[in-house]
């Protein structure tokens, strides 16, 4: 498909846009003591990571999981990281609604193919939203894991906060065996093997 200018550029300037995420702390983990919390751009990349694995257990279409999961938060570039207790005192929907209709993204290509993205992942209705939802979950309670196993105690209430709104049977299975988890475990395996850790 040829490209127009206008889309060329158009695409320059959603790509600088999405980057602000790299820069943007996800607002929650202050609540739990965490200084220098992940970004918002490092919880996108493992949510969509999350969201193929989930949609592949549960028989859905894994790389169209994995695009609600990374392009999900990108309206906060615009509106912010708004934690749960932020977004008690604002009209988070209603914001995000705008920043994607404002988007230079939606020009491209001809269509509105930004917004539909976002409008199935808020929807939580196909077997792939559903997936990412979870996915979307999945990613904070893994980050509360590791946030708590480093010293943060507080973290553990993200990671028992979630599991009713589990979507999926996979999800709510991940989401038991990630209660139960060693943040350290898969690198620990590593070390055993080449004789610098005891097996435990």
């Amino acid at each position: 498909m040829e490209q127009k200018k206008s889309d060329t550029n158009a695409a320059i300037n959603f790509f600088y846009e999405a980057g602000a995420l790299k820069g943007l702390p996800r607002s929650g983990w202050r609540l739990a003591g965490v200084r220098n919390a992940e970004s918002t751009a490092d919880h996108s990349h493992r949510a969509a990571v999350i969201a193929y694995v989930i949609a592949r257990m549960e028989g859905a279409n894994a790389e169209r999981a994995a695009t609600l999961a990374v392009f999900h938060d990108l309206p906060e570039a615009r509106i912010g990281e708004l934690d749960k207790v932020m977004a008690s005192y604002h009209d988070k929907p209603a914001a995000e609604r705008k920043a994607v209709k404002e988007s230079e993204a939606n020009g491209m290509f001809g269509g509105k193919w930004y917004s539909e993205i976002i409008d199935e992942f808020e929807a939580k209705k196909t077997p792939a939203s559903k997936a990412a939802n979870d996915a979307d979950l999945l990613e904070c309670v893994l980050t509360a894991i590791e946030y708590r196993q480093s010293g943060f105690p507080k973290a553990a209430d993200w990671a028992l906060a979630k599991n009713k709104s589990m979507l999926t049977e996979s999800g709510k299975k991940l989401y038991g065996e990630a209660l139960k988890s060693d943040s350290s475990s898969w690198w620990k395996k590593i070390w055993q093997k080449q004789g610098l850790l005891q097996k435990t």
